[in-house]
């Protein structure tokens, strides 16, 4: 399920599972990754910006506002409004809209 908006800078090698829900203006660069396991499937917000290889696994909710870094492996739910980087992400900033 996405919501109208999506943007695609560079959709080679994006994927994204069965039941994922992404929300409206997002952004997925590329080799992003919304991975689906069998406990569940990825939501994200509205606004996000996925960066370059990122990964979103698994049933965790990325809020609204949010920026996940390039190669950063999303496995919990993440606040609106912040950056998040790394493996396993975390929250590197909050963010004022």
């Amino acid at each position: 399920e996405i919501a109208g908006g999506l943007i695609l800078f560079h959709p080679s090698g994006v994927v994204v599972g069965p039941g994922c829900r992404v929300g409206p203006r997002c952004a997925l660069m590329q080799g992003v990754t919304l991975g689906s396991t069998p406990e569940g499937s990825p939501t994200v917000g509205e606004n996000v910006f996925l960066g370059p290889g990122s990964c979103v696994l698994g049933p965790v909710t990325v809020g609204d506002d949010v920026i996940v870094g390039a190669n950063a492996v999303v496995v919990a739910d993440v606040d609106s409004a912040c950056v998040v980087g790394g493996v396993p992400a975390r929250v590197l900033r909050q963010r004022t809209t």
